[in-house]
């Protein structure tokens, strides 16, 4: 190979091979993830009122399902 294409070669591929020994970094997260913090704030905000829903509801109604195809009360109860 000649010279030009040997030093044509080690410029355009060296900078990859320099750029790939690179250590790898890690991103720095300041808080908790904001997906987290919003499921606790709605499990905090409408937990008191799903639990007290539920409770009003007699224990003999939780196999109640408004369809056949349709989950029953108790399963959407455990599954909150």
């Amino acid at each position: 190979m000649n010279r030009i294409g040997t030093a044509s070669i080690t410029t355009l591929f060296l900078p990859m091979l320099l750029h790939a020994q690179q250590p790898r970094v890690t991103p720095q997260v300041s808080g908790p993830d904001p997906t987290t913090n919003s499921f606790r704030f709605m499990a905090e905000h409408y937990g008191p009122w799903l639990q007290q829903a539920f409770d009003s509801i007699p224990g003999d109604k939780y196999a109640y399902r408004p369809m056949p195809a349709q989950q029953s009360i108790g399963y959407i109860a455990q599954h909150l």
